[in-house]
């Protein structure tokens, strides 16, 4: 049922794309081979002074926000992605929600690139064929 789901949201996505929507998708993922957790992530900001990071691991939820723009929410995954190809190519075992603003992608794209350069892993577009990578598996 998630993946059904899951489908849905990714045709509304490219929907949105051919319809002339935002250029740069608000629902992105964060893959990484090895185990990443929301905490690693987190301390990678603690002592920020370009970022505030904001941690709420009950919820399973990471804000980073960026001063005088907006926040970058990275969530856990609640569907571990098994059934998606992938996936399992790439020996994905950590997968992360992350949601920014569009109008924002390139302040938010520069806080990609830094937990990726510190801590490896990959952000991708939340779309069938995981486009617009920012790293590498």
């Amino acid at each position: 049922m998630k993946s059904k789901a899951k489908k849905k949201k990714i045709a509304q996505m490219n929907q949105q794309k051919r319809s002339g929507g935002a250029s740069v998708a608000s629902e992105w993922l964060y893959l990484a081979k090895d185990e990443i957790s929301l905490r690693q992530l987190y301390e990678l900001f603690v002592d920020s002074e370009k970022v505030q990071a904001n941690l709420w691991e009950e919820a399973g939820v990471l804000e980073l926000e960026i001063p005088e723009h907006k926040s970058i929410d990275i969530e856990l995954a609640e569907d571990n992605f098994d059934d998606v190809p992938f996936m399992a190519e790439h020996e994905v075992k950590t997968v992360l929600l992350v949601t920014i603003v569009p109008a924002e992608f390139s302040y938010a794209s520069n806080v990609m690139k830094e937990i990726v350069e510190k801590i490896g892993g990959a952000f991708c577009e939340d779309n069938e064929d995981f486009s617009s990578m920012i790293g590498a598996l």
